[in-house]
């Protein structure tokens, strides 16, 4: 599997397809896996669509310390240039859209547009307070400490309901976590908090968020959208914190239609919260 060094760091990835760059950034506790319905249809799309196990998750290498959210950033970074890639496209997950974001802030000229999937614009502390407790049960407890938790509230009972098999395998994929690593990752989310920055982000940002999302729920993500100069926002409907695993075809239109009018220089926002 390819893979390249960054930050002292091996980082596994996998590409697909031939064209503009989209870096395609998980969540916390997934991996590129997060991606196999997006990935080959953003190839067929004429993009070049790369996922990125980030530091500690996947197969990519678990580091020795803690880091910070600018950790990642850099390593986004590093590995952008590592592939050749000047520019590109980012969408992230939930972490892995505070990931994006931070990308964009500390690098604008790399990054040419962003998808924050069921992102925020700052952590809220009750959010804070759960991620902090449930970092330290892992790294006590183990993954199986937590699981039943973390997959109720990622998966709701609407979303359960809908896609029982999609909720059981991502529960066999959330075991497979490194508990460091996970408690790594989980700290340096925390580190998140845009709210001075977002309004100077003048680019094409799509804000896409689960109807029944319980972790960043939709009001977070709108308050992110409401304050980038040319973001969209869209709530998917049926889906919950994972919205690329739970409605992979809402996903699916709403990211390549978006990518697909950023290139043909149509990128620019018309409005928070509205379609067309």
């Amino acid at each position: 599997m390819p893979e390249v060094r960054v930050n002292q760091l091996r980082l596994h990835y996998v590409t697909q397809g031939d064209g503009p760059a989209v870096v395609l950034l998980h969540e916390l506790g997934g991996s590129t896996e997060t991606w196999r319905v997006l990935q080959p249809s953003l190839a067929r799309a004429g993009f070049r669509a790369v996922a990125l196990d980030l530091r500690g998750a996947g197969r990519s290498e678990l580091p020795t310390a803690a880091y910070s959210l600018l950790d990642l950033a850099s390593d986004v970074l590093g590995f952008m240039d590592a592939v050749a890639f000047p520019q590109g496209f980012l969408v992230g997950l939930a972490v892995g859209g505070l990931v994006a974001l931070q990308v964009a802030v500390t690098s604008r000229r790399r990054v040419l547009g962003l998808v924050v999937l069921d992102g925020a614009l700052v952590i809220p502390e009750a959010n804070a307070t759960y991620a902090r407790q449930r970092a330290a049960t892992v790294v006590r407890e183990g993954m199986a400490a937590v699981v039943d938790q973390s997959i109720s509230r990622s998966f709701p009972p609407p979303v359960a309901a809908a896609c029982p098999q999609v909720m059981r395998t991502y529960r066999d994929r959330f075991l497979q976590n490194n508990p460091q690593g996970y408690a790594f990752a989980t700290l340096a989310a925390l580190g998140a908090d845009f709210r001075e920055a977002a309004p100077s982000l003048d680019l094409p940002v799509l804000v896409l968020v689960g109807e029944h999302d319980l972790l960043f729920p939709p009001e977070q993500s709108q308050m992110l959208a409401e304050v980038l100069p040319q973001a969209t926002y869209h709530v998917i409907p049926g889906a919950g914190h994972f919205p690329p695993l739970q409605a992979p075809e809402a996903v699916r239109k709403l990211v390549v239609t978006f990518l697909e009018r950023c290139v043909a220089g149509e990128g620019r926002s018309y409005g928070p919260g509205q379609a067309k």
